[in-house]
């Protein structure tokens, strides 16, 4: 998100959009995770915090609230038991052999690592702020005092863990923290040198849950990220999607309609609370990755065009995982063609990552495996529409084809109205379908050739044959 700066593009920051940042804008509340184990011997006197942190006043009450040793188990009410805060952000242990089942809350006081990721949300509940000021993103001065005091909110919980819980956990020296991989703690005159030897411990940064975001070709809104909460899925596909994410819209408070973008006609009474945390398949657009008038540039991870409210769902690694490969694909397709990515049709983004095994479709069949010879041609289909799904689980893959299909089919996919003529209701084999080719492109018909050679005669043509290769004829250019 630095960068976008230097680059001259666009982009928004908290409900802002550059030049016009306004420091009453906020964005979401970052977190100072730290990795934490038990140590059964008992915690070693130079991983214990032995005096109370700055500020473990302010925050106690809110600790309390949130975790106590006589809490419920999830899916219960606040506040929750220790064995749920070590199961919510729970890790293997190579050094344990105990089971432990995500979802068997009887397992759950076997874990042995953890992450302090619940409650030290900075600035977070409690305080007179609804978030933290987009001065983080603007100001470096500001950011480093804020990051250094959501290091101390963590180290806070950190002793309140080792006091009032009890709990014979500290920081996992074994993370390779501490050395050149640090973070600044060293210079920060305000924690006494006692700290030292547990905040040597903690990860060199922060997470930082919104960055800024270019303002794209297309910005994702809320009612993109929608989902139908019995198929799991958003109602409807887009053709250009080359990224999903299943995340539910999860923004760390900072719904008030004050603090959403107006422009895109973001209100709190749109943002869905998803008490329930059921998600589901969306997708993003290719033209949230490109600036809307800056070239040579694509963004990933927390930078493409989303509100607010979507960067809430789209900020997680696994849809970060999806977008990276995306602009990478759509960088390395636009320099090999000498074009900008703007000029660059989706399916041939969507191509190189259905290559990939990428899937970008919201459709989950039955009898189209990832491993399918027809899966990225189905994939194809119902991102464009051009074949529909027997089912909502079953696409037909096995169906043989009659013409009236195959000339529907054309006509979506490749925008063709003069077909050849042939008996609509009747079936289609493979020799015949080659044979209607080589009829339909005529001249142009070497230009698809590998195409055609690819086509075995003698056999009827499936509609997963059909969506295979009308993928190709699309990939290729079409008509």
């Amino acid at each position: 998100g630095d960068f976008i700066p230097l680059t001259g593009a666009a982009y928004r920051v908290g409900n802002c959009i550059s030049p016009n940042v306004r420091a009453e804008a906020i964005i979401q509340h970052i977190t100072y995770p730290a990795v934490v184990k038990r140590y059964p011997g008992g915690v070693p006197v130079h991983l214990r915090v032995r005096m109370e942190p700055p500020h473990y006043q302010d925050y106690v009450h809110h600790f309390r609230e949130t975790i106590q040793l006589d809490g419920d188990y999830w899916p219960g009410e606040y506040p929750y038991n220790v064995p749920t805060h070590n199961a919510y952000r729970a890790m293997p242990d190579p050094e344990s052999t105990a089971l432990v089942l995500g979802g068997e809350a009887s397992t759950w006081k076997n874990v042995t690592k953890t992450a302090i990721n619940w409650a030290n949300d900075y600035p977070g509940a409690g305080h007179l702020e609804d978030g933290l000021s987009v001065r983080f993103l603007e100001d470096r001065a500001y950011r480093r005092n804020a990051e250094r005091e959501a290091m101390l909110k963590t180290l806070c919980f950190l002793y309140y863990m080792q006091t009032e819980l009890g709990m014979d956990w500290s920081v996992d020296d074994g993370q390779g923290y501490g050395t050149w991989f640090s973070n600044d703690w060293r210079s920060w005159d305000k924690l006494p040198a006692v700290f030292a030897p547990v905040l040597s411990h903690f990860p060199p940064f922060p997470y930082v849950r919104e960055s800024r975001r270019v303002v794209g070709v297309k910005t994702m809104t809320v009612e993109d990220v929608l989902r139908d909460k019995v198929l799991l899925r958003t109602p409807g596909s887009i053709p250009d999607a080359i990224a999903l994410g299943e995340y539910p819209v999860d923004i760390h408070g900072m719904r008030k309609s004050c603090y959403l973008e107006a422009d895109l006609g973001e209100t709190e009474e749109k943002v869905p609370m998803d008490l329930e945390w059921s998600g589901g398949l969306f997708q993003i657009p290719l033209g949230a990755l490109i600036p809307a008038e800056v070239d040579g540039l694509l963004a990933a991870e927390k930078n493409i065009s989303v509100s607010r409210s979507v960067n809430g769902a789209t900020r997680l690694q696994p849809v970060t995982m999806h977008t990276g490969p995306a602009a990478g694909a759509a960088a390395a397709l636009a320099a090999a063609k000498g074009v900008q990515p703007r000029e660059l049709r989706p399916v041939e983004v969507q191509n190189a990552l259905w290559h990939a095994n990428s899937s970008l479709s919201v459709y989950r069949f039955e009898d189209v495996p990832i491993y399918s010879v027809s899966w990225a041609g189905v994939e194809a289909a119902t991102l464009y529409g051009h074949m529909d799904p027997v089912t909502e689980r079953c696409f037909g893959v096995f169906d043989q084809m009659h013409w009236g299909e195959v000339r529907d089919a054309f006509r979506r996919a490749l925008g063709m109205k003069q077909l050849p003529k042939r008996d609509l209701f009747a079936p289609v084999t493979t020799a015949e379908f080659k044979d209607w080719l080589t009829e339909l492109y005529g001249g142009d018909a070497k230009h698809y050739q590998s195409v055609l050679d690819g086509i075995l005669p003698g056999r009827a043509l499936t509609k997963g044959r059909l969506a295979d290769i009308v993928l190709k004829l699309m990939a290729a250019g079409g008509p």
